[in-house]
């Protein structure tokens, strides 16, 4: 449903959702409702099931225009604070991510960003580089 078909009562309902299944952490306004798989908060409707930066976007700033997506500048999956969203064409927003997961050691594709639990950024790690000093960490105990 597009933000001009919401009814005054889906928007009041929506901006309480808003308001009840979020706490502040730093900057950020972190959504403690449920959350999906990929780590995103995610807001179920009786039609459909909307990410919480998404539902808050429309309700702020309108419809997210045709192919734009939604980028978090704080890299926390679960804030929607409006002032750490910001549209971005699939292509900036995917070169965007490949600045984060490529090694600076060694430039390798194959980076691996983990995260808490509670959606923020815990660190990373090259896995071609981790395979390389386990390998030679494995070679060291066999010395000995």
């Amino acid at each position: 449903m597009t933000q001009t078909e919401l009814s005054v009562r889906q928007r009041r309902r929506r901006a309480h959702a808003l308001l009840t299944k979020t706490h502040p952490d730093g900057d950020c306004i972190v959504w403690t409702g449920s959350i999906g798989a990929n780590g995103y908060g995610q807001y179920r409707t009786n039609d459909d099931n909307l990410t919480s930066h998404r539902l808050l976007w429309e309700l702020v700033f309108g419809q997210v225009p045709e192919g734009m997506a939604i980028h978090h500048t704080c890299e926390n999956r679960r804030c929607i604070n409006p002032y750490h969203l910001k549209l971005l064409s699939p292509a900036a927003h995917l070169r965007h991510h490949r600045l984060l997961t490529a090694c600076p050691k060694c430039g390798s594709s194959r980076w691996q960003q983990r995260y808490r639990s509670d959606g923020r950024p815990n660190g990373h790690r090259c896995m071609d580089c981790h395979a390389r000093a386990e390998r030679a960490r494995q070679r060291r105990t066999t010395k000995t």
